[in-house]
């Protein structure tokens, strides 16, 4: 599946009212995104690191469906965040943005997606207290 050059924009724009900061890298065979927001918050408490994250995640889950709905498969990644500065050096991101994830992106190319193996969700859902089971 091509992308048309207007369903790029639209993407493109979209994103560009995002409380997040897609950088996209291309070369010819990869594509990757490192969605990044804008602020530090390592030394931040809790409520400003859940808050933080609870605007970038799933704005990045929700572009990850999308990609998934045009025929594109995509990986949630975090080791390079290891090299966190070293890859903002290298590709230039403000050291007050903070990159969320790496998202390795690919044309899909099996004959389809198929839901992965889980632990029911009775095995980890617990109720009033910690470890209490239905």
């Amino acid at each position: 599946m091509k992308l048309s050059g207007r369903t790029v924009r639209m993407m493109h724009h979209d994103l560009l009212f995002q409380p997040t900061i897609w950088l996209s890298i291309y070369t010819r065979s990869q594509s990757h995104i490192i969605p990044c927001t804008q602020g530090r918050v390592e030394q931040a408490g809790p409520f400003r690191q859940a808050t933080r994250y609870g605007s970038i995640l799933p704005a990045t889950w929700s572009l990850m469906l999308a990609l998934r709905a045009r025929g594109l498969g995509s990986a949630w990644t975090t080791t390079h965040i290891l090299y966190e500065k070293e890859v903002a050096a290298l590709l230039g991101i403000p050291e007050d943005f903070t990159q969320a994830a790496l998202l390795p992106v690919a044309y899909f190319t099996g004959a389809d997606f198929k839901p992965a193996k889980r632990v029911p969700g009775r095995e980890r859902v617990y109720w009033d207290t910690w470890g209490q089971t239905r």
